[in-house]
């Protein structure tokens, strides 16, 4: 048991010490401003019980289309500048 709590007491060390971004290093606050469009444009479609037509579903898919090509744009620039 004490071997388990030493394992834990450094793992949340190493836990710790990794920044919020280390995984998506290329997020910003456009990918989260669009994000959050896209999420909300989903909700209201979902709501409105999945419309393959209209206004809300080219709402839909647009802020979809413009949160997934903001990423992969967001992320091709920074690999490429490393």
């Amino acid at each position: 048991m004490a071997l388990f709590k030493c394992w834990m007491i450094v793992l949340n060390g190493l836990y710790q010490c990794i920044e919020n971004n280390f995984y998506k290093f290329w997020w910003n606050q456009e990918l989260e401003c669009l994000k959050h469009e896209s999420i909300d444009a989903r909700t209201m479609w979902k709501h409105a019980s999945k419309p393959r037509m209209g206004q809300i579903f080219a709402r839909y898919k647009t802020t979809k289309m413009l949160y997934k090509n903001a990423q992969k744009n967001v992320r091709n620039r920074k690999h490429q500048s490393i």
